[in-house]
């Protein structure tokens, strides 16, 4: 049976298992199998054209799965080498560079194959012998992980004191995050830009700014789930290096957490927006899913980011219909005459930096993916154009609501230009001025016609949900201990309690 050609077809499918061990608490295995099916598929189909043209299925079975390394890692390799010198030459200044650097790989290592006559039945045995045992391991790993996580999240229910609270009118609530928005200190001192008129704007609309805001975590994922659900990710009494299951999943603490419940035991309909990221990408337990943009399977989404498809698909194009769509659906929301709460997550000014500050999409060969040193311009471009957005958007929601509305303008944490300009420090070490370029957030409350004395400038994501209920329903929610834990996305709950580093007045 080793004699066979088996591993091109593990190969074709390993990125998307792998990409389902990483997520398999977002992502669903039903969509798993229909794309791992059309992958090999399409592999198969790669390997009878060679082994139709080399008279030879090891051989057909070589060159398919160089072609799909390359065609796996384009990404990758797009990210790390876009616009570097080496020697004092850029290389590969556009994606078709690239390609051709592909091709050009690939026609020799066809032509090696060609006129070299070896036996190649033992490289066959061996790569069979490679990729069973990896696929194997893999899913070993995803049946452990997928034990693990099963019965870990407790699902949130009132108190008997808190589902008895008197209802009174119920405002609207939205819930609007702008992903990696920088703190104006940050601004200010990293990026050269003074950002009052956006803040002066909030401010005579009555928005608290929370001025030293700070994130609670340096992913997405974990300051996120801490927000939608009133408490650390992690178990801090367990200490920095607790598992995702010391607590709940992630995933579960957004869509289905503390907020979320308690808000629609009161009357509340949720609507969240389809965005392209994981974790909010298609959220069930929303009353109302709005669709944006293209709808793709999130594996769809990867394979698109790490291959050669990212040349043929122009996600800018997706990036900017799926923003403008979001931007009109919650100017449309207050016509909807029933308390909601709203989930939307801009992937903005998060890169790619696919806009210029007056709203005009860049051409996609020029739109910037990488986070590196070299895109604060970039980024300041696409941050100006996210302010001009968010001016019309409370202006309307304001405006339109049958009652003036709470409204929280946050981001889940700052840029990262310094994490990935630190070098070999970078995510695994890094120093201080990066920790407070990504840790140092955006928060604004706006908060009408109640008391807003728990507000205080220092508050984070945990507490921010804390303070409205606590504001708006007569709760007595105890404000937990502001922290910041740093770790970097290969090993989420490897924390570091960095708060003393990133405070404002630790300079």
């Amino acid at each position: 049976m080793l004699n066979k050609v088996i591993y091109p077809f593990i190969l074709a499918a390993s990125p998307l298992l792998v990409y389902y061990y990483q997520h398999l608490e977002f992502l669903s295995p039903f969509g798993l199998i229909l794309s791992v099916l059309g992958c090999v598929i399409v592999t198969l189909l790669f390997y009878q054209g060679f082994k139709f043209v080399f008279k030879d299925a090891h051989r057909a079975a070589i060159i398919v799965s160089f072609f799909l390394f390359c065609f796996f890692i384009h990404g990758y390799a797009t990210d790390t080498l876009y616009g570097r010198e080496f020697f004092g030459f850029v290389f590969f200044s556009r994606q078709r560079h690239l390609l051709i650097f592909w091709v050009i790989l690939l026609m020799f290592v066809g032509g090696v194959l060609f006129v070299l006559r070896w036996n190649l039945v033992r490289v066959t045995k061996y790569g069979n012998v490679l990729c069973i045992v990896f696929l194997v391991g893999l899913c070993i790993s995803v049946g452990v992980k997928r034990w693990e996580l099963e019965p870990t999240f407790k699902r949130y229910s009132l108190t008997k004191e808190e589902a008895t609270k008197p209802k009174k009118m119920l405002r609207d609530i939205y819930f609007i995050v702008v992903d990696s928005y920088a703190n104006s200190k940050t601004l200010k001192d990293m990026y050269d830009y003074d950002n009052h008129e956006f803040e002066d704007f909030l401010k005579n609309k009555d928005f608290y700014l929370v001025s030293e805001a700070r994130s609670n975590y340096a992913s997405t994922i974990l300051s996120l789930s801490t927000a939608m659900d009133m408490r650390y990710t992690h178990d801090p009494k367990m200490g920095t290096n607790s598992p995702v299951d010391a607590v709940a999943s992630p995933y579960d603490m957004i869509a289905n957490g503390r907020v979320v419940n308690f808000l629609k035991l009161l009357g509340y309909k949720f609507f969240s927006f389809q965005t392209d990221w994981i974790g909010t990408h298609l959220i069930r337990e929303a009353d109302y899913e709005i669709l944006c943009g293209a709808f793709h399977e999130p594996y769809f989404d990867y394979l698109v980011d790490i291959s050669m498809l990212r040349y043929v698909i122009d996600n800018s194009d997706d990036k900017a219909d799926r923003t403008a769509c979001m931007i009109d659906g919650l100017k449309e929301l207050p016509k909807y005459r029933f308390p909601k709460f709203v989930l939307a997550h801009f992937l903005l000014p998060h890169p790619p930096y696919i806009y210029k500050r007056d709203g005009q999409v860049v051409e996609e060969e020029t739109v910037i993916n990488d986070k590196v040193c070299s895109i604060k311009e970039q980024y300041l471009e696409q941050l100006i154009y996210t302010n001009t957005q968010m001016k019309e958007v409370i202006e309307q929601l304001i405006s339109k609501s049958r009652m003036n509305p709470i409204i929280i303008l946050a981001s889940d944490h700052g840029p990262d230009s310094h994490l990935e300009c630190a070098g070999e420090g970078g995510w695994m070490d890094p120093p201080d001025i990066a920790l407070q370029e990504r840790m140092r957030s955006f928060n604004a409350l706006y908060l009408p016609e109640t008391d807003t004395s728990e507000l205080y400038k220092t508050m984070t994501f945990v507490n921010t949900f804390r303070v409205v209920f606590n504001a708006y329903f007569d709760t007595d929610y105890r404000l937990l201990d502001d922290k910041s834990y740093f770790s970097n996305y290969d090993a989420l709950y490897k924390l570091k309690d960095v708060t003393n580093r990133v405070i404002y007045d630790n300079e």
